[in-house]
């Protein structure tokens, strides 16, 4: 389960920021679904769902791809912009062979440390791997698409869709959306490359 200090962290940032309610809103929910739903190390995911939960409600939000360079290296991943401020969850749940760098990332402060994030984002001058390549020339219908097949291949038993999880964690916030309304209307959304 995530920690209840980054739940007190993220409201204090909203709070003396002055932030919509529904950035902390859904920034939480999806936090507390990451592990139920295993989304360790899943960057490409959480930052498509993000950016629909913020969408819906009018809020402006850009999935970014591009490299992070960490105290402990640089790594290709996937966040949301809005309004000139990062919101990263992934980064606070990498997957097993992943590292840890950091707290989650709620409006550009890293709610572990209350500082603003010590990650650069979007590094210049440094290419993406084959896999964040591929993935930052595609839109999220095909990349969900790909990720479904993959989870089907790798024998996981019951794969759900990024759209299912997506509609899970809308209910959750109150808002009664269908996986297929959520593909019709963010299918074809595409990352922006981080330069």
């Amino acid at each position: 389960m995530m920690k209840e200090e980054w739940v007190y962290s993220s409201k204090y940032v909203m709070e003396q920021s002055g932030l919509d309610y529904w950035y902390f809103n859904a920034f939480c929910e999806l936090m507390e679904a990451i592990v139920p739903l295993g989304l360790h190390g899943a960057c490409h995911s959480t930052s498509a769902i993000l950016h629909m939960l913020l969408s819906e409600k009018g809020l402006p939000s850009l999935i970014k791809i591009g490299v992070v360079e960490s105290p402990k290296g640089p790594f290709d991943h996937s966040w949301v912009e809005s309004n000139d401020m990062i919101f990263d969850l992934a980064v606070a749940f990498p997957d097993k062979s992943g590292q840890y760098v950091g707290g989650p990332v709620f409006a550009s402060i890293d709610v572990d440390a209350m500082q603003r994030f010590g990650n650069e984002y979007g590094v210049t001058g440094v290419n993406l791997g084959v896999d964040a390549s591929e993935i930052s020339e595609i839109s999220l219908r095909d990349y969900i698409r790909n990720a479904y097949e993959k989870d089907q291949k790798g024998g996981v038993e019951n794969p759900v869709t990024i759209w299912q999880m997506a509609e899970c964690i809308f209910n959750i916030c109150g808002i009664d959306v269908a996986a297929d309304y959520l593909e019709e209307k963010y299918g074809d959304v595409r990352r922006v490359v981080a330069v």
